[in-house]
């Protein structure tokens, strides 16, 4: 490419009647360290192929102050027929942002699959090793599996540093089309917090499910198993979970506190379910404090009734919806209808203001319609508001009567 040094190279040719190759290959490039030699043969009588290569200092682009990958040093040798080939090889690897590694790996196939293994690698400060199988007689289907011991998430996860050790298996059908991951353990510190886990995921097509995962830290656990489109559907239990553990995922928002709830989803072709419930007192979520939540989903139909109790630093809320959850097994366009039946908001050093009759409310991923809803106060104050948005912005009119 443009503005990278000449190649140079040179090789002694050896041509025969069965066998063709070549000894004493020599390569370097102009302005830099790299080197590499090798040698290779071809034999056209059975037909095999012998070939070996070691290389020191490379790096791409192959100049450049700061490289996407380098190798300090490396060596790796094919042998074999089609139908019956082995590869060995070790390298050294530096890339942006990682800590140097070591890895042994080694491999053999024939025309119609491929296993490898990785018996060494020392990587993000720890160790990794595994194996992986595919075969693509008919599609791609593959295994594997690694074992990972005290290695650092902070050059992979920047704002969940720590260390953890990990072993997995999984398999996939047609590529990814149907995929199976089957996490035996993880344990270790994520921002300075004990973490351990355990449970599976499935994939298949578009349909997803768990399998017994868990995921525990001192006295929080999520529990989560099954799929949203299979019978019974998918379960969430949540116990002490510590908002700690989300703020990494929380952009530079800060959350503190405990929450406990249950959540129950099925989204087959009939007698869909969503419920549950969430429960935390005392929580911090920035500067605000949450001295009490609960929130109850419920009915005979998903969403069909909801129920909120908030109190904050700036209100104490108590609401009750009503409605109807439609086109639910294509959450695109998905549409709660209904109607706020109940509404208290107590603002602090104000009266109370309660809803005068129930307001029609539409829910959709692209819009919200919430038709005149009237809170009255003791003292016949008024707070009446109206509200449409879209994608092309917000309508909203609010009136107020003292």
């Amino acid at each position: 490419p443009e503005g990278q040094p000449e190649m140079r190279g040179e090789t002694r040719l050896m041509l025969g009647t069965e066998i063709v190759g070549f000894t004493d290959l020599k390569l370097s490039a102009t302005g830099t360290s790299f080197f590499a030699e090798g040698s290779g043969s071809l034999n056209l009588a059975e037909p095999s192929v012998d070939g070996k290569i070691e290389w020191s200092d490379f790096q791409w682009p192959l100049i450049d102050d700061s490289p996407l990958v380098s190798s300090p040093a490396g060596q790796t040798r094919l042998k074999g027929m089609p139908d019956n080939w082995v590869l060995q090889g070790a390298v050294e690897l530096v890339s942006a942002g990682f800590q140097a590694g070591h890895v042994i790996f080694e491999g053999a196939g024939n025309l119609d699959s491929a296993s490898a293994e990785m018996t060494q690698a020392d990587v993000l400060n720890g160790s990794v090793n595994g194996w992986i199988k595919a075969d693509w007689s008919q599609k791609l289907d593959w295994s594997a599996e690694i074992h990972a011991s005290e290695i650092e998430t902070a050059t992979l996860l920047p704002d969940i540093p720590g260390r953890i050790s990990l072993h997995a298996l999984a398999e996939g059908k047609a590529g990814i089309e149907q995929l199976d991951v089957d996490v035996r353990t993880l344990n270790g510190k994520l921002r300075d917090i004990p973490v351990t886990a355990s449970g599976g995921f499935s994939l298949d097509k578009e349909e997803w499910g768990l399998a017994s995962m868990e995921i525990n830290s001192g006295p929080s656990r999520i529990r989560a198993d099954g799929s949203p489109w299979q019978s019974p559907g998918l379960q969430l239990q949540l116990d002490s979970v510590d908002l700690a553990l989300a703020e990494a995922f929380m952009n530079d928002a800060s959350a503190q506190g405990l929450l406990d709830g249950s959540l129950e989803v099925f989204l087959g072709d009939s007698e869909p379910i969503i419920r549950g419930s969430l429960h935390s007192e005392e929580l911090i979520l920035n500067e605000t404090t949450v001295s009490n939540l609960d929130l109850i989903l419920s009915g005979a139909t998903p969403l069909s009734l909801v129920e909120l109790n908030l109190n904050t630093d700036y209100a104490r809320v108590e609401a009750r919806l009503t409605g109807v959850l439609s086109n639910w097994n294509e959450l695109p366009t998905a549409r709660w209808d209904g109607q706020i039946e109940q509404l208290i908001l107590q603002p602090p050093d104000y009266e109370q203001l309660t809803l005068q009759e129930a307001a029609p409310l539409s829910l959709a991923g692209n819009s919200v319609s919430l038709e005149t809803a009237c809170l009255i106060g003791v003292a016949d104050s008024r707070l009446c508001l109206d509200a449409q948005w879209n994608p092309e912005g917000l309508n909203a009119n609010i009136t107020l009567q003292e």
